[in-house]
């Protein structure tokens, strides 16, 4: 039976084989400690221009909306009360100005020609028949349909409306695309639409478009959005360079105590050896 327990030549050559010696060990930890802290920083830095990036689109929302607010507060009625105001078609009516949806389109329009690029934004809706101004790509026609979920058929007041956004690839880079609701915030607001909504030509466009026609909105319903922009190119590069020299950082630190283990490691051979 003895011969049952004694292993064979080409097990003990075998084992040999696959035994880590102690410096093999200390460098495959090390190679994981790297990696993975190297994919630490970069998770993390991602996830902080992310949060960076949704705030400043949130504040680009809340500074449109302001403008056009004290756009219609301020100068329109002031126009108003002179017995003139707004109109959509301005450019030949003296004495009026764009409505406030019109201005803060073309002040999207202003904002988007900067050579910079730090953040475009639009108004758009569903019921826009401007081309541009329509759910004309897939995040708007995936987003749209979750404001419509928020939307009450008979609002008692303001809703708590929820934004709705997500990081999306764009030319090479990524963008933060982000879009809020922008309900009827004024009587007069849905007064205008209800009636534009009579007009024989809306109707039929309604109709070839597939659209109910007559929509007649409530005030605090949905009736557009704003859709905002932000581009992350310079912000990845920023990471991207702060990621390198914290791997620099970090494989040095890691370097260092993976070389005083091995130095440590090798005093007993070295104590024998004497």
């Amino acid at each position: 039976m003895s011969h049952l327990a004694t292993p064979s030549a080409a097990q003990v050559v075998r084992r040999r084989r696959f035994r880590m010696t102690p410096t093999a060990v200390l460098l495959s930890i090390f190679a994981v400690t790297f990696g993975l802290g190297v994919l630490v920083v970069r998770d993390a830095l991602n996830k902080t221009i992310e949060r960076q990036a949704l705030a400043a689109a949130e504040i680009v929302a809340s500074q449109a909306a302001t403008t056009r607010s004290v756009y219609a507060r301020v100068i329109a009625d002031k126009l108003l009360r002179d017995g003139f105001g707004q109109s959509e078609d301005s450019d030949n009516e003296p004495g009026h100005v764009p409505i406030a949806a019109q201005f803060l389109t073309m002040v999207g329009r202003a904002a988007s020609s900067d050579p910079d690029r730090r953040y475009e934004y639009r108004l758009v809706s569903k019921w826009n028949l401007e081309p541009t101004q329509g759910l004309s790509d897939d995040f708007l026609r995936w987003a749209w349909p979750q404001l419509e979920a928020q939307d009450s058929p008979s609002p008692q007041g303001p809703l708590a409306w929820r934004a709705v956004s997500r990081i999306e690839a764009h030319d090479g880079g990524r963008v933060l695309r982000y879009l809020m609701a922008d309900p009827a915030s004024q009587r007069t607001c849905v007064t205008c639409h209800r009636l534009y909504e009579t007009r024989p030509e809306v109707i039929a466009r309604r109709v070839a478009d597939g659209v109910a026609p007559r929509k007649q909105w409530q005030q605090h319903q949905l009736m557009g959005a704003l859709a905002v922009t932000i581009p992350l190119d310079n912000a990845d590069r920023l990471a991207g360079s702060q990621v390198s020299e914290t791997s620099i950082f970090v494989f040095g630190i890691l370097a260092t105590s993976f070389a005083a283990l091995v130095w440590f490691n090798g005093r007993p051979k070295r104590h024998d050896a004497a």
